[in-house]
């Protein structure tokens, strides 16, 4: 029954954006106590939305009024505001075509030496060629044509190419099959006389690194582009890794195949102070957290535009302690060579180029594609785009450290499977031969014992840029002001009500003027 497949779905529905719900309708004149499952499958597509009459969660239907617009996607696309600037980054997209037209037309050599005992080379088995993370299926998509391409230019003596392309976000899926659908049409309408090899794309959703996706055949080519402003925080490590382990063949070509991560020494008292937690306003009954903050932590890492930290008009600005230095690199070509999942710490020497105190490392990435196809996060060297940016990795006090002009440090660069850190130190302290646990990880946590735990306590979790907004001095004046000037005239006792901020101001405020009891 359809209500039984539509509440077994909305269990799921806790760990899903949309709910899809597929049954098989009964074609009309048929026998419904028939064996035979000749039924027609049909979709269903639900997404939460607010009951505006009742509150509460409704489920409606993704196609609403006759619309060919799925909300889903619509929503989805709007949530996701990296997404829009990374599909329009031209030189991004020119650069891995250029990539992959590359990578498949040595693929195509490669194939072609090891199998010429072969009569006919296009009679060889289908290669296959796995996108993970395909999103729109862009990548898919280019591969798609660039391998047709081949075919065309070689009379179809050349295999047929499998291109899946994996998903994990719902909406992203059903997007990516809708833009694949279209291409594949139009290319079949472009070239109607390539009928003997064929090139076809499949979009799954879901994720490559699990259990559930478990392809029995393995892949000749893979593109991953599994990448944010901080190189690792989308896991590339885990799942190229994981790529390499169950679904590649020993030789396969993969796009990206390396990757390096410079950093720079900064100081900036001010800017660094401004993207901390905002520990002025709190005291012991308050704690916030950062997204990657953690008490072993030495720092927290901040996607932010680098020539806003140059402009001299600006209050945020830095200035550089250190030439760049290649602090990490990575290399995606074989599962040998990628770091295992206890990461490393690399150690850099580094001289001082000015004196000063190092409250963080200003980083960025170079990433090749392809052989000589790199694209640079770096400031000044790509055309200027808003979804990788640089990174500043703030420095908590007390890994501040003060540097003198011309003398030699060193710069510890740690990393896991999702996140980079670094520590300036002193030539000789710290030096070990140990490089596969994190520094951090090993420093004993902080002493909490002077809190008094009959104290109620607060806690509250902010990205960087909640922090920047916190530390605002100019706006929290005007907003204690103005709650100072609503308690005057409401009374104290007078009910407060914050819808934007989850209170946070008000007990803020209460925290910093009254006792809690």
């Amino acid at each position: 029954m359809f209500t039984d497949e539509l509440v077994a779905a909305l269990k799921l529905a806790r760990y899903h954006d949309v709910v899809i719900v597929t049954h098989k309708q009964e074609e009309i004149g048929k026998d419904k106590d028939s064996k035979d499952d000749n039924s027609i499958p049909t979709e269903h597509v639900f997404i939460p939305t607010l009951d505006r009459n009742y509150g509460g969660i409704q489920w409606n239907d993704a196609h609403v009024k006759q619309s060919p617009l799925d909300i889903g996607i619509q929503r989805h696309l709007q949530t996701k505001r990296w997404m829009m600037p990374m599909l329009k980054d031209h030189h991004r997209n020119i650069l891995y075509e250029k990539a992959i037209q590359s990578s498949l037309y040595d693929l195509y050599k490669q194939k072609q030496l090891q199998l010429t005992c072969e009569k006919d080379f296009h009679t060889c088995t289908a290669l296959r060629a796995l996108d993970i993370g395909t999103g729109t299926g862009i990548l898919a998509m280019i591969t798609h044509r660039h391998w047709t391409e081949l075919q065309k230019q070689n009379n179809n003596d050349i295999p047929s190419l499998d291109i899946i392309g994996l998903e994990m976000s719902c909406a992203m899926a059903r997007l990516a099959k809708q833009t694949t659908h279209l291409h594949i049409t139009e290319s079949l309408k472009n070239c109607l006389e390539n009928r003997t090899a064929t090139v076809t794309i499949e979009i799954i959703e879901g994720h490559s690194c699990s259990h559930d996706f478990n392809n029995q055949l393995k892949f000749d080519f893979c593109t991953c582009e599994l990448l944010d402003s901080s190189l690792l925080g989308e896991g590339i490590l885990p799942t190229m890794r994981d790529a390499w382990e169950r679904h590649l063949y020993p030789h396969a070509f993969v796009i990206p195949q390396r990757a390096r991560i410079y950093a720079q020494v900064v100081q900036g008292s001010s800017t660094i102070r401004s993207y901390r937690k905002p520990r002025a306003l709190c005291n012991e009954r308050i704690s916030l957290t950062m997204g990657n903050d953690s008490d072993d932590s030495p720092g927290v890492s901040v996607p932010i535009h680098a020539e806003a930290l140059l402009d001299e008009t600006s209050p945020y600005t830095v200035c550089f302690l250190s030439q760049p230095i290649v602090a990490l690199d990575f290399d995606f070509t074989s599962l040998a060579h990628i770091p295992t999942s206890l990461g490393r710490n690399i150690r850099n020497s580094f001289t001082a180029s000015h004196t000063g105190i190092a409250h963080g490392i200003l980083y960025w990435w170079e990433c090749d594609l392809y052989d000589t196809v790199t694209y640079s996060t770096e400031m000044g060297k790509s055309p200027w785009q808003d979804h990788w940016k640089q990174c500043i990795f703030i420095f908590n006090d007390e890994y501040c450290l003060p540097v003198i002009q011309g003398q030699e440090y060193t710069l510890l660069s740690s990393h896991n499977d999702c996140q980079v850190f670094f520590t300036v130190q002193e030539n000789d302290k710290g030096k070990s031969d140990h490089h596969d646990i994190a520094p951090y990880a090993k420093r004993p946590k902080r002493d909490l014992e002077y809190i008094e735990y009959s104290m109620p306590s607060f806690q509250y979790p902010m990205t960087s840029e909640r922090s920047l907004q916190l530390n605002c001095q100019e706006r929290l004046k005007i907003l204690e002001a103005s709650i100072e000037h609503a308690l005057m005239t409401k009374g104290r006792d007078a009910s407060f009500f914050d819808l934007s901020d989850f209170s946070l101001w008000y007990e803020l405020y209460l925290c910093n003027h009254f006792v809690i009891y």
